[in-house]
């Protein structure tokens, strides 16, 4: 596609598309939506809007011409990237087109004896955010500060009705119809558009899938899932809505993928995602694939046999460093015990030398009190040391005033005469 860059009444630089670009898009419903089972119509659908949710905006001159082109189109179930179409895709018409303050709307005639007329007038009943009307068209593009402006609409390929949980937004809107998804959008929650990168391609769209039978999953049988959502209705082998089909298990390679899809996955509830994981594994197990999870043994389950058989030379170095450890504690209760020992010791000769300094030897010292010389500090063992000397100093009577004087009678008196 060549483009040419002019510069509007702003002066700003923009890009006008010289060849028609692929548009898909889905709309919100309006609120006058209205089901009439009598004559099998949905009036006041809106086909498309002023501005998507894909990041286009539509001139106004843009939708008013492209009523016509919406008059009388086919309304298929589900988008598929050929050109033809089955009988069986089709189930209505949209009739009385016409342009709106914010788009264009029509009434969907659908034909009662398709396998999903009773569905798709349920879910506009009861349930509109189930179900999402999608325009596929070709047009004429140009960029204007980031934004796409659509200038007009071409063609319309076809109108097709589509559903997917995980990005429907409202009633007739569908962001997993991109022509250009946003980069990051994972392959579980949005499925490629035509020329769309997806992981089944390399940056030059060659298969990277080398053992893939089928390109176009939408052809693979509901038990090449991993996941079939329910609510949708078996035709044949397939169920449709065909998006209600999740994560295809039908080579390694797409196996693998799914796996990765379902671990990323953070819209399914706990059941569905458990049913895809389960299915994925089985498929694993069919392609004899290694999963994470069969590569990750718990340790809790793990015998001392199957640990000797399976590494021996694990078990080797667990037993020397269980050898390692036991040597090691020893070591250390050895020095703890000649730790204890040397400050035993060092009390003692401590003890000694602060005696001999007093002029006193052990022996002459209580036992009792010894024991507390040793048990003190460094700065109570001096104090202590002096006391018992002072205790141990031999003491001499006072002789009385006269020499040769008989002691007196009471006990205090004689207790004065050593003042």
């Amino acid at each position: 596609m060549t483009s040419t860059k002019t510069t509007n009444k702003a002066g700003q630089r923009t890009t006008t598309a010289a060849a028609a670009t692929r548009l898909r898009e889905w709309t919100a419903a309006g609120t006058a939506i209205r089901v009439d089972r009598a004559r099998s119509l949905i009036t006041g659908v809106k086909v498309l809007g002023a501005e998507s949710a894909n990041g286009r905006r539509y001139t106004p001159e843009a939708l008013r011409q492209a009523v016509a082109l919406y008059e009388g189109a086919a309304v298929n179930v589900d988008h598929i990237d050929t050109a033809r179409r089955s009988y069986r895709d089709r189930i209505g018409r949209l009739q009385n087109a016409r342009l709106d303050a914010d788009g264009v709307y029509a009434d969907l005639r659908i034909n009662p004896k398709h396998p999903l007329a009773e569905q798709l007038l349920w879910d506009a009943e009861h349930c509109p955010r189930n179900v999402g009307l999608s325009h596929d068209a070709e047009g004429r593009t140009r960029i204007d500060q980031g934004l796409v402006i659509v200038e007009a609409i071409t063609k319309v390929r076809g109108v097709d009705l589509v559903a997917e949980p995980a990005t429907t937004h409202g009633l007739f809107e569908d962001a997993a119809a991109l022509a250009d998804p946003p980069r990051g959008a994972t392959a579980d929650d949005e499925p490629p558009a035509d020329d769309a990168d997806d992981d089944r391609t390399d940056a030059k769209g060659k298969s990277n899938d080398a053992d893939a039978a089928i390109d176009d999953v939408d052809k693979l049988a509901d038990e090449d899932f991993a996941l079939v959502l329910p609510g949708g209705v078996k035709i044949g082998r397939r169920t449709f809505p065909l998006h209600k089909r999740r994560f295809p298990i039908h080579t390694p390679a797409a196996v693998a993928r799914s796996l990765a899809a379902i671990e990323r996955n953070k819209q399914l509830s706990a059941a569905h995602r458990d049913e895809a994981v389960r299915n994925a594994r089985a498929a694993a197990a069919r392609f004899r694939i290694t999963t994470q999870e069969d590569r990750s043994m718990k340790i809790e389950d793990v015998t001392l046999e199957q640990l000797k058989e399976a590494r021996p030379d694990l078990v080797a170095q667990l037993q020397a460093a269980g050898d390692l450890q036991t040597e090691l504690a020893r070591l250390k209760e050895e020095r703890d015990r000649l730790a204890a020992e040397l400050a035993e010791a060092r009390r003692r000769r401590q003890v000694a030398e602060g005696l001999a300094a007093a002029g006193l030897t052990e022996d002459r010292v209580p036992e009792s009190l010894r024991g507390a010389l040793y048990a003190a500090d460094d700065a109570q063992r001096p104090k202590l040391i002096a006391d018992l000397k002072a205790l141990l100093a031999p003491r001499t009577p006072v002789e009385s005033a006269r020499a040769g004087a008989a002691l007196p009678a009471q006990f205090e008196d004689r207790i004065k005469l050593w003042n």
